[in-house]
């Protein structure tokens, strides 16, 4: 749909979309590791991923701050999830 959308094509043009999809991803709950997860909990992480993008936008943070936010965020995120039983019953 990007490609139909803009007209053009080449080999990186969604790269700036994976850093968030994989972002709203772990943030919505959803385990990396597959298994335990679901749509609407991704959804939830996506929306609040997007106030989150939206606010720091509004300060005037540049889109490689916004990314390093998003990783300071996924970091501790991914950490309490993976202290889950059920990620270590799969491993």
């Amino acid at each position: 749909m990007l490609l139909g959308w803009s007209g053009g094509g080449f080999i990186g043009v969604g790269d700036q979309y994976l850093f968030l999809t994989v972002a709203a991803v772990a943030v919505g709950g959803t385990s990396l590791l597959g298994g335990y997860g679901g749509y609407g909990f991704t959804v939830i992480g996506v929306l609040a991923l997007q106030v989150i993008s939206t606010f720091l936008a509004g300060l005037g943070l540049s889109f490689e701050g916004q990314q390093f936010i998003f990783g300071l965020l996924i970091l501790p995120l991914v950490a309490l999830y993976s202290r889950a039983p059920h990620i270590r019953e799969q491993i």
